[in-house]
């Protein structure tokens, strides 16, 4: 009889993981207070000013500007610092669209920047050689919640006087030398739509200690008002891009919940990190780095590498989902080969974005399997489960190659 579940053996996991959103009651009063309130709309309720400053403070910064979504937090900052066409903005090659396509919504060229493919984060040995006179920003991601070595690519940033914004899209609770992702640059920019450890089903954040800055991006956000001048005033050429006071109020009850759940998944991904490093088919990848000081495990990273021979890492996953843990390929692509940079000139005296040899990346897309955040949560029982269904599946290889 078989073993592994995917050929109708016993699941590994009998107890089912911690369904994501997590709410309860609270969250459901919450809401429904501003239902029956009647105040909707951000300037009729204080939800998003309590959000925003009750953020910007866990975040250290000075100021906070809740949006329609994480991809609106890069589009709004880059339009108000001046970036448009002729312009470059450095990315990575492996994360999500939002990250490229913001810098496409403003006319600007996305420059890609390899990865490495331990830490999955903006390759820096590589960042340098990417700037031209062209370059007037880098957007670099805290991939699954691991910083990037701030430090030195601000360094790198000061040194050719450019901007950079953070994306935190995964990086909620992160903490670099003891300070939060989201306070190591000029701005940053949080997503929280429904996979991010902070959600609120869709939903952004911009922070900054620039007033300026700040006073420019809320004018942007909001049909062109400025703060404190009339509501009839419109002073800039602007979008509708605010946040309801319903999605506040459930950002409010999900963020007294986030640093009980950063600490879950602390604990479960480095007991997956320790309990699976004797894996010879499997590499751990984003191992801790000495200016991590917290990391949020948006996801836990492992590299089918060398991996079950005869066994293909989509069956591989294929028999861990059938085990109960919910694991995927990642992306598929880097991000330059998606079909709409086909259609887009790259910057000058470059290949053409599908050419354009992204080895790190490469690597992350063929080899990465991701188990979402929320399989982290809850006592070690949770982390226990991931490995014991890991393992279940390397020691009955056999009955995955004769599925090949």
């Amino acid at each position: 009889m078989a073993k592994l579940a995917i050929l109708g053996g016993e699941k590994s996991v009998g107890n089912p993981f911690i369904k994501w959103p997590v709410f309860d009651q609270s969250d459901i009063r919450a809401v429904d207070e501003v239902l029956n309130s009647g105040n909707w709309f951000r300037y009729d309720g204080k939800n998003n000013e309590t959000f925003e400053t009750a953020y910007a403070q866990y975040c250290g910064v000075k100021y906070g500007l809740t949006v329609t979504n994480g991809t609106a937090a890069i589009e709004i900052p880059l339009a108000v610092l001046g970036i448009g066409p002729g312009d470059e903005v450095i990315v990575p090659s492996y994360t999500f669209y939002s990250t490229a396509s913001a810098v496409l919504f403003v006319g600007a060229t996305p420059v890609f920047c390899d990865v490495d493919p331990v830490s999955y984060n903006m390759n820096l040995d590589l960042l340098e050689s990417l700037i031209t006179p062209r370059t007037k920003a880098i957007v670099p991601v805290h991939f699954a919640g691991l910083p990037v070595d701030m430090d030195r690519l601000n360094a790198i940033a000061v040194r050719h006087e450019l901007t950079v914004i953070e994306d935190c899209a995964h990086s909620h609770g992160s903490t670099y030398k003891g300070k939060m992702t989201g306070s190591l640059s000029c701005v940053s920019a949080f997503s929280f739509q429904a996979s991010k450890n902070l959600t609120s089903g869709e939903g952004g954040l911009i922070l900054t200690d620039d007033e300026a800055l700040y006073q420019k991006m809320f004018t942007r956000h909001t049909c062109g008002r400025q703060i404190g001048k009339p509501w009839y005033e419109h002073h800039a050429v602007a979008s509708n891009i605010r946040l309801t006071e319903m999605q506040a109020a459930l950002l409010l009850r999900q963020f007294s919940r986030l640093e009980e759940q950063t600490e879950q998944r602390l604990q479960n991904g480095l007991l997956l990190e320790k309990s699976l490093q004797g894996c010879p088919e499997l590499m751990i990848t984003q191992k801790q780095e000495p200016w991590s000081t917290r990391r949020a495990w948006h996801l836990f990273i492992l590299r089918y590498h060398p991996g079950i021979e005869g066994v293909s890492r989509e069956r591989f996953i294929q028999a861990l989902n059938a085990e109960g843990v919910s694991a995927s390929g990642g992306y598929p692509m880097p991000l330059n080969r998606q079909p709409v940079f086909s259609t887009i000139r790259p910057p000058q005296g470059s290949p053409s974005y599908g050419e354009l040899e992204q080895p790190g990346a490469d690597t992350c897309c063929a080899k990465t399997i991701w188990i979402a955040q929320n399989q982290l949560l809850g006592g070690p029982e949770y982390g226990r489960a991931i490995v014991d269904a890991i393992h279940k599946v390397l020691e009955n290889a056999d009955e995955l190659r004769n599925m090949e």
